[in-house]
């Protein structure tokens, strides 16, 4: 697999490389709808090589070469905007108002100053940056590596992520929805990359996935229109009453996209949850670093970098599979990026009775004052061993935090029950439904959300023998 995925990522960054330089060639030639739309999706292609690259271990790719095509990206969605906005008000209403009429006089004058900026950012592009990607000497540290864990990985982030943004997007947020259709394009293209790697990337997925970008597509072109059209302003009055009957106008095409096309379609993404968003299981020590370099990808401080290294050293004098894999839970699946957070869930086990490795006063003075007193909150004593009310009440006294820890560390056990005799499932599902879930539940609805949906999955397939006479909330 990994020559072969290695191999899957040269020629793709080869083709996607070649496909940028072919679609800058023709929009110097000519700048239009068409070849504006085409050189835009060719760097959202080869910007998909680049994230790839940069959620992958040991691989080091300077920012200043993969963020260059960004810098023709804002003038050329800007005037692309504007062409898409003439098409769909000459589509919507094929009788102009006195408003219309005035506003797509403006949005043509608009077009041709553009379109002058967007042909001298093009023609003095250089591809000079592609000249210093080596790709082959770029991809060299994963030749050892189990390359398929790691991208597998990369696309259960990239699907949580699109996913993560589902109940804020269908409860109208406009800012989620534009979010959520920026991590379908990523989650597409990346997919594209990867197709030849997973059998279960079909045509029939990828081009639903292309579908549904489409609609989202439209349906952002028209939010933005509508921002337009409400921006405008007017003195006279009759042009006022004007301008609302075309928003109004713009919004009821919306609504109709929205209700149906986006609902449906998003819907059979959805679908694809159980290929694409299921992290595998952390068994090994090199499935390990993966996901742990994975997770580092997305701290964007050092000094906080550093605080998530030492914290994982710590941990790996008890043991570092079951605390890494909580870890991952809330930063990979969860998204929560607090390093704090993070750090507390590695090391949520350092101060129990098996094997103290440390004090609560040693980690305050490594880690800090919060770090310590959110891992101090999920230790168990010797006396809470003996009153477990003590120990529920300080992880109900703890904040959403440390809530929020507790059910990453009891759904990482859950996920790994199998070992377990029936006896032993039926305790740990009896002590998590009847004392965790009643004093956590109460934090972020959305955070609560995922916790549920993940521990009924794994309700819905335990032995009905572990489950009688217990009850998921």
């Amino acid at each position: 697999m990994v020559n072969g995925g290695l191999k899957v990522i040269e020629e793709s960054f080869q083709k996607r490389e070649a496909r940028f330089k072919k679609e800058l060639e023709r929009a110097k030639k000519e700048i239009n709808a068409d070849t504006l739309h085409d050189l835009r999706v060719s760097i959202r292609r080869l910007q998909a090589v680049f994230l790839l690259l940069r959620l992958l271990p040991r691989i080091k790719v300077k920012k200043s070469l993969y963020q260059r095509p960004k810098t023709i990206m804002n003038p050329l969605g800007e005037l692309r905007d504007i062409h898409v906005e003439v098409e769909i008000i000459n589509d919507v209403f094929k009788r102009k108002n006195q408003f219309i009429k005035l506003f797509l006089n403006k949005l043509n004058k608009d077009i041709e100053q553009k379109e002058e900026n967007v042909r001298r950012v093009v023609e003095s592009f250089s591809l000079d940056f592609l000249k210093r990607l080596d790709i082959k000497k770029i991809l060299i540290p994963l030749a050892d590596t189990d390359l398929e864990y790691q991208i597998k990985i990369v696309l259960a982030t990239l699907f949580r992520n699109f996913f993560s943004f589902r109940e804020d997007a269908e409860g109208g947020n406009i800012n989620a929805f534009h979010r959520m259709r920026i991590s379908l394009k990523k989650l597409r293209y990346t997919s594209e990359i990867l197709q030849p790697v997973f059998p279960w990337i079909t045509e029939v997925r990828l081009n639903n996935m292309h579908a549904l970008q489409q609609v989202m597509g439209d349906i952002h072109d028209l939010d933005v229109l509508i921002q337009r059209v409400n921006g405008q302003k007017l003195k006279d009055r009759n042009l006022t009453c004007l301008q609302a009957v075309t928003s109004n106008r713009l919004h009821k095409r919306r609504a109709l996209l929205f209700n149906k096309e986006f609902i449906e379609q998003s819907e059979a993404i959805f679908s694809y949850e159980k290929d694409f968003a299921t992290f595998p299981d952390i068994d090994d020590g090199s499935a390990l670093q993966a996901a742990f370099l994975l997770l580092l990808k997305e701290i964007k401080k050092k000094k906080e970098e550093s605080k998530i290294k030492d914290a994982l050293l710590y941990a790996r004098n008890i043991h570092i599979v079951h605390p890494l894999r909580t870890a991952i839970i809330l930063a990979g699946e969860l998204k929560v990026n607090e390093p704090d957070i993070i750090a507390a869930a590695l090391l949520h086990d350092t101060l129990e009775i098996k094997g103290t490795v440390a004090t609560r006063e040693k980690i305050e003075k490594d880690f800090g004052k919060r770090v310590a007193s959110l891992v101090w909150n999920l230790t168990k004593e010797d006396r809470e061993i003996k009153s477990m009310d003590v120990y529920l009440q300080k992880i109900k006294s703890g904040g959403e935090s440390t809530k929020m820890i507790k059910l990453a560390d009891r759904l990482d056990s859950l996920r790994h029950l199998s070992s377990k005799n029936k006896k032993k499932q039926r305790a740990r599902w009896k002590s998590t439904l009847e004392e965790f879930v009643p004093i956590c539940k109460d934090i972020n609805p959305s955070r609560w959300n995922f916790f549920y949906r993940e521990y009924q999955k794994l309700w819905e397939e335990t032995d009905p023998e572990v489950k009688k006479g217990l009850v998921l909330p």
